[in-house]
């Protein structure tokens, strides 16, 4: 086998092992074993200098820019048509891309800015203190990006509804400096269990899928609701990851969503670590997953407490 032939055969055993590198190297790399096997193969290029293995191949549309998102400018603040910003500057809490720009004084700006990420890929940046209330004198501080679904008369770029299946991946930091004392916890408000970083709602149904950080008995835990409903508190499915989110740690997150008012929906969900040699996917739910017409919603919502920041960056979708 030539050298380029041989890292091929070493990194497609790779991809047929979601276990970590660390793990591995401390058994020594056992024969009969995925990660024995590449390593076998690549102890055979000459000079045993393996090339790193090349960046995951992004597939779907990017949406980096605010204009990415909405065909038109305007909305409705009783249905969320159109295109709405949660509290992006110190006026109304819902605006236009062309709201007046009164700086927040906690950050001296917008709340939201599109930003590149570490590693150069664009996105936003979120920044959800206390003073951005989700309402005046609401007891929760919410700071988002908010789509309408597809029926709003502006168009969607983000999912279809009803019938078909949609395909979202996304990057996802929290950096250090942005969160100085870590996520709201449980005695700190109703939303203390998920500080809400990704959802769909769907108006009228009171219900929604939302990815978040879970507190409830944990420090800083991912966490995924399938059609929870808001108004008593019940979920299709619910799933709590084991592991503890950390700051200044990039996570990619991926789910494909097939939207079905019956037993006929699906949703799947995926994550890659910096430590994991490929995404494992820890949701794979079967059953209804549409309420009515879903919208999409990204940033920071949670109780109002502490400051925090997200940086959700190269956000692609796919219609499949």
């Amino acid at each position: 086998m030539t050298d380029a032939e041989l890292v091929a055969a070493g990194w497609q055993e790779l991809t047929l092992t979601t276990d970590s590198y660390p793990k591995w190297k401390q058994r020594g790399y056992p024969p009969n074993t995925h990660w024995g096997r590449a390593k076998a193969y690549f102890d055979q290029v000459v000079g045993g200098v393996v090339p790193p293995p090349p960046p995951p191949v992004e597939t779907g549309t990017l949406r980096s820019h605010f204009t990415d998102f909405f065909t038109g400018w305007g909305y409705s603040s009783s249905d969320h048509n159109g295109q709405i910003f949660q509290n992006r500057w110190k006026t109304s809490n819902l605006q236009t891309l062309f709201a007046t720009q009164t700086p927040w004084v906690s950050t001296g700006g917008a709340a939201i800015t599109e930003v590149t990420d570490p590693v150069g890929r664009p996105g936003f940046r979120f920044v959800c203190n206390p003073e951005m209330e989700m309402d005046p004198g609401s007891s929760s501080k919410k700071v988002e990006i908010y789509e309408g679904g597809p029926t709003n008369p502006y168009g969607t770029k983000m999912v279809r509804g009803n019938g078909y299946t949609d395909e979202i991946a996304f990057y996802i930091r929290f950096p250090r400096t942005g969160n100085p004392n870590g996520f709201p916890g449980p005695n700190e408000g109703v939303y203390d269990r998920r500080n809400v970083i990704w959802q769909h709602s769907m108006d009228g149904a009171n219900k929604l899928h939302l990815f978040g950080i879970s507190r409830l008995g944990f420090t800083n835990r991912f966490y995924l609701s399938i059609l929870r409903d808001s108004s008593v508190g019940t979920e299709k499915a619910g799933i709590t990851l084991p592991w503890e989110v950390e700051l200044d740690t990039e996570y990619h997150f991926r789910y494909i969503i097939k939207w079905a008012s019956d037993s006929t929906g699906t949703f799947q969900w995926w994550i890659k670590r910096p430590a994991d040699a490929a995404e494992v996917q820890y949701a794979n739910y079967a059953g209804q997953t549409w309420g009515s017409t879903p919208n999409t919603e990204f940033g920071f919502y949670s109780a109002k407490a502490l400051n925090n920041e997200v940086i959700i960056s190269d956000i692609r979708v796919t219609q499949h």
